[in-house]
């Protein structure tokens, strides 16, 4: 009867680390999965974005004369605005 018993719980754990080895290498299949997925797409989404910055239009100035241009075009609007104040003009016969 020892020997069967014996038999019986080998016989289970066996069977049993089988099982857990199957099912902890399923998991190792899913894990690898999952994260060679994850790591297309995050090679996809940069690939992406950096196609999307290279469309976008690159001001090739400084920071010193991207500041001078903005001077300079404000002092162009108040230029403008200076010419274009209304002057009264009295025109012979009329009040």
């Amino acid at each position: 009867m020892c020997s069967v018993t014996n038999s019986y719980i080998y016989n289970t754990v066996i069977n049993r680390t089988i099982i857990f080895l199957t099912v902890s290498n399923t998991i190792i299949i899913l894990f690898c999965r999952l994260h060679n997925s994850l790591r297309d797409y995050a090679e996809y989404v940069k690939a992406r974005n950096a196609e999307s910055d290279s469309l976008l239009v690159h001001d090739p100035r400084s920071e010193e004369e991207k500041q001078q241009a903005a001077l300079l075009a404000e002092k162009a609007a108040q230029a403008v605005s200076q010419t274009m104040q209304p002057t009264e003009t009295k025109m012979d016969g009329m009040e």
